[in-house]
């Protein structure tokens, strides 16, 4: 029963493993494939400011600006000025929390400085998406699903074992009753007569 016990054990604790390992890996997955996306935003941005106002834009650069609309940004031009996109209401007119909000993206992700003639045109500070701040959270919420899964499971052991224990005491005093009874039958009989 020990083997088994221990087995079962380190088998749980690899699945755990390869499943948090597996996680990260799709977390850091999914966070580069949104730091291709923001640039592909940044380097569609730069196109479109630079076409000549009577050029014909296209679709492309207009569709992929529009594409990027869950990942929260702040777009720094060259001349300083600043626009935001996907931010929560209220921080975007307010340069004082987007120039704070700018210190907390550089800390989450490595700005993307986009180059026009080798100088930089636009800096995109961005945040990561919901989608990826609830996958973070993901594998702990599984670590702990699964101790609570491990708990249940060692409290039915244990429950388990205490109920052996009261039927091994159960059929010990019953044993022991059965003993004592004919030696007392008899002593009580001799007694009456």
């Amino acid at each position: 029963k020990n083997i088994y016990r221990w087995i079962m054990i380190s088998a749980a604790v690899i699945i755990t493993s390869l499943i948090l390992w597996n996680t990260y890996n799709f977390f850091q997955q999914l966070k580069e494939n949104e730091r291709r996306n923001i640039k592909e935003f940044g380097i569609a941005a730069t196109d479109l400011q630079n076409q000549p106002l009577n050029a014909n834009l296209g679709d492309l650069g207009i569709t992929v600006m529009g594409n990027t609309t869950s990942v929260p940004m702040i777009v720094v031009n060259y001349k300083g000025e600043i626009s935001s996109r996907n931010l929560p209401e209220g921080i975007e007119s307010d340069t004082t929390k987007l120039k704070k909000l700018i210190e907390v993206y550089k800390k989450e992700n490595e700005p993307i400085v986009t180059l026009f003639e080798e100088q930089p045109f636009i800096t995109i500070y961005y945040g990561n998406s919901d989608l990826i701040t609830k996958t973070k959270y993901y594998p702990m919420a599984l670590v702990i699903i699964m101790l609570l899964f491990f708990s249940v499971i060692w409290f039915f052991y244990r429950s388990n074992q205490a109920g052996e224990q009261n039927k091994l005491w159960a059929g010990m005093a019953q044993e022991s009753a059965h003993q004592i009874g004919p030696p007392l039958s008899s002593l009580v009989g001799w007694t009456t007569i």
